[in-house]
């Protein structure tokens, strides 16, 4: 019974989606977890947390977001401490190539 509840709840597809999220114009505060993400000023999502990627030179923040808004280039708006930032979905984490695995 607890195989059918997944494999029927795998086939109604998800509520959300795990996004990586480059922030613009954000110098002095991340996402602790559970900012409201927004897309024309309607909740879309939550962030679960961000921090400066230093290696990278970018503000980034992680985030479930509806499927519809999940897409790389789609725009957004984080509230960090009540100011909106806009965000924008990104393909992938990024990272430092010349760093070695």
């Amino acid at each position: 019974m607890e195989r059918d509840a997944l494999i029927a709840w795998q086939q109604k597809g998800f509520n959300n989606c795990f996004v990586t999220l480059e922030m613009v114009g954000i110098i002095d505060a991340d996402a602790r977890g559970s900012e409201p993400i927004l897309a024309n000023g309607c909740i879309v999502g939550r962030s679960t947390n961000s921090g400066y990627g230093w290696r990278v030179g970018k503000s980034l923040a992680l985030a479930m977001v509806e499927p519809r808004f999940s897409v790389p280039g789609q725009e957004l708006d984080i509230v960090i401490l009540g100011k909106s930032y806009r965000a924008v979905v990104i393909a992938e984490s990024p990272f430092d190539p010349t760093i070695p695995d």
